[in-house]
């Protein structure tokens, strides 16, 4: 069939002539705030096609943390797990009972400044969008 011929069937010229509604419920899309994150970002086809595997590729791949629960990266979830993480070494540093090691103390003071900095990135946040 040449092309001339497919191309006549279609007259370009008008507009929209009617719409279509299909008979089929409507399918809801998953909430955004409940999916967990990818595994890993999609590279670009080309590039990986034509890239080659070098030191700093090993050496990420190596130190990349295994996630058992991908879940946990979202936003909510990360946040609960951090406050309870700072909770948890503010907690064992301050117990009577033994000396805290000072890698101990460290910790539980970079986690509360965390929690700090995180409570303070959303006040700014809200107040931006306040106008």
């Amino acid at each position: 069939m040449p092309i001339n011929n497919a191309l006549e069937r279609y007259s370009l010229d008008r507009g929209l002539e009617s719409i279509s509604r299909s008979s089929l419920p409507d399918v809801p899309l998953p909430d955004a705030a409940h999916l967990p994150p990818a595994d890993q970002l999609n590279r670009p086809e080309l590039d990986r096609l034509l890239h080659q595997p070098n030191l700093q590729d090993f050496l990420a791949g190596e130190l990349r943390p295994e996630i058992a629960d991908r879940a946990l990266l979202t936003p909510q979830r990360f946040e609960l797990t951090l406050r309870r993480a700072a909770q948890t070494l503010s907690d064992a540093s301050s117990k009577d009972d033994a000396p805290a090691s000072p890698a101990l103390k460290k910790a539980a003071r970079a986690l509360g400044e965390e929690a700090n900095l995180r409570e303070l990135l959303n006040m700014y946040r809200s107040t931006l969008f306040q106008g």
